[in-house]
């Protein structure tokens, strides 16, 4: 892989993390308005589907390593959490975030995003 397409894969899983946030917290892309709470976690589940399914892409393409697994296994437990977890939610999404920076160091993938 080179070093382009490893760039563009980090910078986009972090991003893809980071969103989760939002997302559960029913935050509209212009920040006006919130969603109602059913509708915030129906989409946040969608989306934490998405990032995992990213995620087995980039094992499948690339290989795996300690942190992709890590990540997954994370986000898998995170669905569990009910929509009133807030506190819960914040903490696994940064930390997921903080693993997705230390792959990014080790493998020599930091980019401007980060």
């Amino acid at each position: 892989m080179d070093n382009v397409n490893k760039n563009n894969i980090q910078q986009g899983l972090v991003g893809k993390i980071y969103k989760l946030l939002p997302i559960y917290e029913g935050k509209l892309l212009d920040k006006t308005e919130l969603l109602d709470r059913i509708t915030s976690y129906n989409n946040f589940q969608k989306n934490i589907n998405m990032v995992i399914l990213y995620l087995v892409g980039i094992k499948n393409r690339y290989g795996d390593n300690k942190y992709i697994e890590n990540i997954i296994t994370t986000l898998s437990g995170l669905k569990t959490i009910g929509k009133d977890n807030h506190s819960v939610v914040r903490t696994t999404i940064f930390a997921c975030v903080k693993m997705a920076e230390k792959m990014a160091d080790e493998y020599g993938l930091r980019g401007l995003d980060f």
